[in-house]
């Protein structure tokens, strides 16, 4: 007799609460993977940041149709004017509460740089590696930071 062996309830959330997460803003495949995708932005939904300053790509003329004559009843299609070059945000806020008797916070933080290169697993229909979009794994750690009464400074850190 060859039954599968479903497992319980609470392990099947567990697996859950641990595969969505990382399906909306990755690393899917764990913290050195390796996307076959046309950019790292098609693969993930949210959680995507920019260096400071960096335009994103723009599709000029991205239009269902050819511009051109028409008749009355199909009318004229209209050609928009490219979009004007746009900003991916660089950064982002983060609010959360701490115990009264807390006197210092540690910050660390993860995340990864996603650089197009020649894959080291997968190859193409010649044989020759992929390229493919691969994850370098990054963090960062502010540590200690003293809590004083007061508002709060900026904290920066430049590579």
């Amino acid at each position: 007799m060859n039954e599968s062996i479903i497992p319980p309830p609470r392990t099947i959330r567990d697996e859950l609460e641990k595969l969505v997460p990382a399906d909306l803003h990755g690393p899917a495949g764990g913290p050195d993977e390796e996307l076959d995708e046309a950019g790292v932005s098609e693969r993930y939904l949210v959680g995507m940041l920019a260096p400071k300053r960096n335009p994103a790509v723009v599709d000029l003329f991205d239009e269902l149709a050819v511009g051109g004559k028409g008749t009355d009843e199909e009318g004229m299609v209209d050609i928009a004017p490219p979009q004007a070059e746009s900003l991916i945000p660089s950064s982002f806020g983060l609010t959360f509460a701490v115990s009264a008797q807390a006197k210092a916070l540690r910050i660390a933080a993860r995340w990864g740089r996603y650089l197009r290169t020649d894959s080291e697993t997968q190859t193409n229909e010649k044989s020759n590696p992929k390229k493919v979009w691969k994850r370098t794994q990054r963090q960062g750690v502010f540590d200690p930071i003293p809590l004083v009464s007061g508002p709060m400074k900026n904290l920066i850190q430049t590579p």
